[in-house]
């Protein structure tokens, strides 16, 4: 869509993934200092995720800029955001779930959350096709996806505090 050639798209293409993988590890960093010294786990782990999917919707702008450059920039925000929420929504199920329950837990997580990544370029591939060619509502899809993930963790789970396994016996 922005006519990079075939050497600019693996440079620019990996910019993104480096940029998530540096923000998932200091953030992981930063969260677990904050927990360290005192801060509610509950509170910096819901915080970290909301910030991460809020700030990741800013890839709703990368698709409407005409600027490359800008939209290479925007994209890289997005992915610092991801990077922000993902270092801290595995420590959140892990915490939550305990040691009775952590592998189960992570492990149906980890399938529920690549379902999507299996369907997304089929998905992304249709909807490029029926809107003549344009990633747009892709990229609305996406972002709508983000909005219903930061209102399942902020609103939907009330804290994140472990569970009790005896009491459910």
């Amino acid at each position: 869509a922005r006519h990079y050639s075939q050497h600019y798209v693996a440079i620019f293409g990996s910019l993104p993934l480096w940029v998530t993988g540096f923000s998932t590890l200091f953030s992981g960093l930063i969260s677990d200092r904050m927990i360290a010294h005192g801060w509610s786990a509950s509170k910096v782990r819901k915080g970290f995720l909301g910030t991460g999917l809020a700030g990741a919707t800013i890839m709703l702008p990368a698709a409407m800029v005409q600027d490359a450059t800008l939209s290479l920039v925007l994209i890289c925000v997005a992915s610092m955001a991801i990077g922000i929420e993902s270092s801290n929504v595995w420590a959140m199920t892990q915490r939550m779930a305990g040691p009775y329950a952590s592998g189960r837990w992570t492990g149906m997580q980890n399938l529920a959350g690549n379902i999507p990544g299996i369907i997304a370029p089929a998905f992304t591939g249709w909807v490029v096709k029926i809107s003549g060619g344009s990633f747009y509502a892709a990229f609305v899809a996406a972002t709508g996806m983000l909005l219903v993930g930061f209102v399942g963790y902020i609103l939907v789970v009330p804290c994140v505090e472990p569970i009790n396994w005896d009491a459910e016996k």
